[in-house]
């Protein structure tokens, strides 16, 4: 990302900074950065709780789709956007971009996912294709 808040990809105007997540096989957070702040959020409110209740209702079947295939060499997934609850209740839209972490005897099927904050009109250009 350019220092101007742009996207040199030409994904769209990237909307802030992103927020790294690590997680383990169930869905858990094991850690966040403090970049989670612009969601409302202090990391030690996230660490420990399942992700996937942070997602909208009308996006969890895809988020869960999606944490899965990672898991899976070369299994094709949907779009990686979703809606997240703020902790004021209201929604903020996000790109993720996970990637699984190697596994050793102490670490066994975690992922490491980017979450970048994108408009809500490009939320909905990713999902019609």
């Amino acid at each position: 990302m350019s220092d101007d808040g742009a996207d040199p990809n030409g994904r769209g105007a990237a909307l802030g900074p992103d927020i790294i997540i690590t997680a383990d096989a169930r869905g858990v957070i094991l850690s966040v950065s403090a970049t989670c702040r612009i969601l409302g959020y202090e990391p030690k409110d996230l660490v420990g709780k399942m992700g996937v209740d942070f997602v909208h209702p009308d996006d969890r079947d895809r988020f869960i789709a999606n944490t899965a295939s990672v898991f899976r060499p070369g299994d094709a997934s949907s779009a990686r956007v979703h809606r997240f609850r703020k902790k004021d209740g209201s929604w903020a839209w996000f790109r993720g971009n996970p990637k699984a972490l190697p596994s050793s005897p102490r670490r066994h099927g975690e992922l490491l996912n980017f979450f970048e904050p994108i408009s809500e009109d490009t939320f909905n250009e990713i999902l019609r294709g």
